[in-house]
């Protein structure tokens, strides 16, 4: 049996216009991740969160969000099977504490407990965009230097 994709292509649709209408406020960009898993086949528990917490370190670097103009890349990091999600930053952006970050990393969690993904994704892009918009107001000549379609990997 073929599983249920994670993201419908609406929910898509809603998260990628909200890193859009975010980035006109903000110099911020956004990027968003979505692994499968992250935890190597029998690693549960701890072990397997910090796998998760490894894999958003890598996939900050592989999806080059550390290498944007200003530094004020941003990329959302979800794990489905380990639960899991995290926000990393660039440089820039790294004066927002994790503390501030957590609450819409919640947001995110409790979208998918709730069933509803693509509304907790999308609330929360919106309402960390209202504090990138006054931390890292858009710039004259700001370009859209990542794209805004999510990444699912395996």
């Amino acid at each position: 049996m073929k599983k249920e994709p994670f993201l419908t292509f609406k929910e898509e649709i809603a998260i990628e216009a909200a890193i859009s209408d975010v980035e006109k406020t903000t110099a911020a960009e956004i990027r968003v991740v979505v692994a499968r898993k992250s935890a190597p086949k029998g690693i549960v528990g701890e072990e397997a969160i910090e796998a998760a917490k490894s894999r958003a370190d890598q996939e900050f670097i592989i999806e080059g969000i550390g290498h944007t103009r200003e530094n004020t890349g941003v990329l959302i990091f979800i794990s489905l099977d380990e639960r899991y999600a995290a926000v990393r930053g660039g440089k820039a952006i790294g004066k927002i504490t994790q503390e501030e970050w957590e609450k819409y990393i919640f947001i995110i969690l409790e979208g998918i407990k709730a069933g509803k993904p693509g509304q907790g994704i999308t609330h929360a892009i919106r309402e960390a965009g209202k504090m990138l918009a006054r931390e890292f107001p858009v710039q004259p000549g700001d370009i859209n230097e990542i794209p805004n379609h999510i990444i699912y990997k395996d």
